[in-house]
Protein backbone atom coordinates (compact mmCIF):
# COMPACT_ATOMS: atom_id res chain seq x y z
CA UNK A 1 0.00 0.00 0.00
CA UNK A 2 1.25 3.13 -0.85
CA UNK A 3 2.33 5.71 1.71
CA UNK A 4 0.91 9.41 1.06
CA UNK A 5 3.40 11.85 2.02
CA UNK A 6 1.57 14.73 4.37
CA UNK A 7 2.57 18.23 4.69
CA UNK A 8 3.89 19.59 8.30
CA UNK A 9 0.32 20.55 9.13
CA UNK A 10 -1.03 16.84 8.26
CA UNK A 11 -2.47 17.73 5.61
CA UNK A 12 -1.70 16.08 2.11
CA UNK A 13 0.01 17.81 -0.17
CA UNK A 14 -2.00 19.56 -2.84
CA UNK A 15 -2.48 18.30 -6.42
CA UNK A 16 -0.73 18.59 -9.55
CA UNK A 17 -2.27 20.53 -12.16
CA UNK A 18 -1.71 17.86 -14.79
CA UNK A 19 -4.05 15.45 -12.92
CA UNK A 20 -6.86 18.05 -13.24
CA UNK A 21 -5.88 19.01 -16.96
CA UNK A 22 -6.22 14.94 -17.61
CA UNK A 23 -9.68 15.07 -16.29
CA UNK A 24 -12.36 16.34 -19.08
CA UNK A 25 -10.14 13.65 -21.40
CA UNK A 26 -11.04 10.62 -18.90
CA UNK A 27 -14.59 12.09 -18.74
CA UNK A 28 -14.65 12.33 -22.95
CA UNK A 29 -13.58 8.71 -23.22
CA UNK A 30 -15.96 7.35 -20.78
CA UNK A 31 -18.82 8.98 -22.09
CA UNK A 32 -17.18 7.80 -26.00
CA UNK A 33 -17.34 4.33 -24.11
CA UNK A 34 -21.24 4.30 -23.14
CA UNK A 35 -22.05 6.02 -26.67
CA UNK A 36 -20.12 3.26 -28.51
CA UNK A 37 -23.20 0.78 -28.63
CA UNK A 38 -25.53 3.30 -30.37
CA UNK A 39 -23.01 3.58 -33.28
CA UNK A 40 -24.76 1.83 -36.45
CA UNK A 41 -22.48 0.30 -39.28
CA UNK A 42 -24.10 0.56 -42.59
CA UNK A 43 -24.74 -2.50 -44.54
CA UNK A 44 -21.87 -3.22 -46.92
CA UNK A 45 -21.32 -5.43 -50.20
CA UNK A 46 -21.35 -8.92 -49.20
CA UNK A 47 -18.30 -11.60 -49.09
CA UNK A 48 -18.27 -12.32 -53.25
CA UNK A 49 -18.54 -8.43 -53.86
CA UNK A 50 -16.05 -7.22 -51.43
CA UNK A 51 -13.51 -10.03 -53.44
CA UNK A 52 -14.99 -9.35 -56.93
CA UNK A 53 -13.78 -5.70 -56.40
CA UNK A 54 -10.52 -6.12 -54.79
CA UNK A 55 -9.65 -8.48 -58.13
CA UNK A 56 -10.74 -5.43 -60.72
CA UNK A 57 -8.98 -2.96 -58.74
CA UNK A 58 -5.68 -2.40 -60.07
CA UNK A 59 -2.65 -2.87 -58.14
CA UNK A 60 -1.10 0.00 -56.00
CA UNK A 61 2.61 1.01 -57.08
CA UNK A 62 5.34 0.01 -54.87
CA UNK A 63 6.59 2.43 -52.34
CA UNK A 64 8.94 4.58 -53.32
CA UNK A 65 12.16 4.94 -50.63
Amino acid sequence: MSQVSRVSNGSPPPAHPDRLITLPDGIFAIAMTLLAPDVKVPPGPDTQQLHNTLRESPPSPPPTP
